[in-house]
């Protein structure tokens, strides 16, 4: 009887002991913080190109960027807010810049601390350029409560773009603008307008607006954004025209055609008909003149 109650015993002291083994092994197994997530997603977003984008960069597979950055960049950001950084091309625009500059990124010192919002972090990146450039960037990451990103936004980013040195002033104060990438985009689209070549501040991202569903097929507006709070809007209509508001309008000249530019009370406007497709430039900055999307309208390739 001894003997059977002290095996007893001794099992059930080896199996607790078991257990109770394997639960702290189990807690001893660090799950990534919101943090983590963050930094994940910011390193990535400063380092590189890597070989295999670059490759498709340098092939044109627009349907295997796509997928490459959804795969790097969905597990951390809301379903909505992946949609939008694919179409501002926010994921996307810093490898852009670097593979057409033949540079490389890599991350040098981080800094990511969370904000007096218990959901928001505030970050501070040394990025290091292969061409010697060094620069901050610094923004502010926003989250849910299940730590998925929400936005992010540049309170300084310019400096990564200058380091590229990729965008050139013109002579008389614009900024030479490379479409190549917005006609990737667009090239699904039911028709394919003619883009800017040159724009008056540096553009950093292009959104990408379809026609309601009456119009679907027909009408194209993109939002070209600049790093400092500037906007253009380009509003296109296949096959229809593009009203002006009801404003009083000045008949110009674009090159060889005619266009119309009427000025509202916060906004300026300019449009024109080549072929098929009307065109509006809609502008709201401080010291764009007239002239000024006249010579925007002219770059029309």
């Amino acid at each position: 009887m001894i003997k059977k109650v002290i095996f007893i015993f001794v099992v059930v002291f080896v199996t607790a002991g078991c257990a109770s083994s394997q639960s702290s092994g189990d807690l001893s197994e660090e799950k990534s913080t919101t943090k983590d997530d963050i930094d994940q997603v910011l390193t990535h977003l400063f380092s590189g190109p890597g070989e295999e984008v670059k490759e498709h960069y340098e092939n044109g597979r627009y349907d295997e960027i796509n997928t490459y950055y959804t795969d790097k960049f969905k597990p951390y950001f809301t379903e909505d807010y992946m949609n939008q950084a694919m179409k501002t091309n926010l994921v996307t625009s810093y490898h852009q810049r670097a593979f057409r500059s033949n540079v490389k990124m890599e991350v040098e010192n981080r800094d990511i601390q969370q904000s007096d919002v218990q959901t928001d972090y505030i970050f501070d990146y040394q990025v290091n350029v292969s061409n010697g450039e060094t620069a901050e960037v610094r923004g502010r990451v926003n989250t849910n409560e299940d730590g998925e990103i929400t936005r992010i936004y540049f309170t300084e980013g310019q400096a990564l773009v200058h380091a590229f040195d990729t965008v050139k002033e013109t002579a008389d104060g614009f900024y030479e603008y490379d479409h190549s990438t917005l006609e990737e985009r667009a090239s699904d689209e039911a028709y394919q307008p003619q883009y800017p070549e040159v724009m008056p501040f540096e553009v950093d991202g292009v959104e990408i607006k379809p026609g309601t569903k009456e119009q679907k097929d027909k009408r194209l507006t993109f939002v070209f954004h600049g790093e400092r709070g500037e906007s253009l809007t380009l509003t296109t209509m296949k096959g229809g025209d593009l009203l002006l508001e009801g404003k009083k309008t000045e008949d110009l000249s674009v090159g060889d055609l005619t266009a119309q530019y009427a000025v509202g009370k916060y906004r300026q406007y300019l449009k024109w008909t080549v072929e098929s497709i009307t065109y509006k430039l809609e502008g709201h900055l401080e010291g764009l003149s007239k002239d000024d999307l006249i010579h925007v309208a002219d770059s029309f390739r």
